[in-house]
C-alpha cells in the first residue's frame, strides 16, 4: 500500500506490505452535509494480531492524503487471518450458545417454580411471611397467591392460609433439568452445570 501527501506527491510512504486482505469503497460522511467516496483496505496488522481498515484515498478534495493498495497478502499472512477468523465464529458461536443457554434454561426455572392453582410450593423470600413456609396454591390474582398450609377448613374457608407474592414462591420440588430436556440433547451438561450454579 502506498500513500502520499496531496501536497508533495513525490514523497510516498509505503507500509504493509504483504498485509493487504482486500480493498474497497465506501461512503463516508465529512462534513455535516457532505459526503465522499472513501477507498479503504483491509490490512492485517501483525501487532494486534488482526484485520483493520484504512483509509486508502477520497474524491473528497479537501483531504491531505491519497493513496492506491493491492491485494497483495503472503500465504503467511492469509494462514494468520485464516486462524483468526477461526477464532472470531468459535467466539461467536460459544456466545450464542451460552445465550441460548442461558434463555433455555432461566426460562424453564421460571415455569418449573411459576405458581399455578394447586401446585405445592415454598416461600423462597420475603418479610411477611416465613421463608421455608410449604403450603398449596388456591388462589391467583395480580401478582399475588393464596396459599393455604392446611387442609384444615372453618366452613366453606381454608383456615390456615398465608398471601404471597408470586415473585417470592417456588416449586416444592427441587429443578432438575433432566425433567424437561433429554440429556442426549447437544451441550446439554453445559445447560445442567449452568442450571446448578442458578438454584445452589
Amino acid at each position: 500500500m502506498t500513500k502520499w501527501n496531496n501536497s508533495d506527491p513525490s514523497v510516498r510512504t509505503v507500509s504493509y506490505e504483504g498485509r493487504v486482505l482486500n480493498t474497497g469503497s465506501r461512503e463516508r460522511k465529512y462534513m455535516s452535509d457532505v459526503y465522499a467516496i472513501e477507498y479503504y483496505a483491509v490490512v492485517w496488522d501483525d501487532k494486534t494480531q488482526a484485520p483493520m481498515s484504512i483509509p486508502v484515498s477520497s474524491n473528497f478534495e479537501l483531504v491531505r492524503e491519497n493513496g492506491t493498495a493491492v491485494v497483495d497478502a503472503d500465504e503467511a499472512t492469509l494462514a494468520a487471518y485464516r486462524a483468526w477468523q477461526a477464532e472470531k465464529q468459535a467466539a461467536e458461536e460459544k456466545l450464542l450458545r451460552e445465550l441460548l443457554r442461558e434463555r433455555t434454561v432461566k426460562g424453564l426455572i421460571q415455569q418449573h417454580n411459576k405458581a399455578d392453582i394447586g401446585k405445592k410450593v415454598v416461600v423462597l423470600r420475603g418479610r411477611k411471611v416465613p421463608k421455608g413456609t410449604v403450603g398449596i396454591v388456591f388462589w391467583l390474582r395480580d401478582g399475588r397467591a393464596g396459599v393455604r398450609t392446611s387442609d384444615r377448613k372453618e366452613g366453606r374457608n381454608w383456615a390456615d392460609v398465608v398471601w404471597v407474592d408470586v415473585d417470592y414462591l417456588g416449586n416444592i420440588d427441587g429443578f432438575n433439568l433432566r425433567d424437561h430436556m433429554d440429556p442426549s440433547e447437544p451441550h446439554f451438561q453445559e445447560m445442567e452445570a449452568y442450571a446448578q450454579s442458578l438454584i445452589s
